[in-house]
């Protein structure tokens, strides 16, 4: 999870391509997708990012099972 969170502060940093080309609100432009390879009983949804929960929620009932 280590990489997901130094991944998140890159991408989340203001000189960042998401903040340059998204202008104020990236995820209108950007679909940020985030794919962990785990079983749920390992990883757990508070643990991911906050910048990449919001797909997770979308497909989480499909991912979980």
């Amino acid at each position: 999870m280590a990489r997901a969170h130094a991944l998140a502060t890159k991408l989340d940093a203001p000189k960042s391509f998401l903040h340059r080309y998204g202008q104020c609100d990236y995820h209108k432009v950007f679909d940020i997708l985030y794919i962990c390879a785990g079983s749920k009983d390992e990883v757990d949804f508070i643990d991911v990012p906050e910048m990449f929960r919001p797909h997770l929620v979308q497909v989480s009932d499909v991912a979980l099972l």
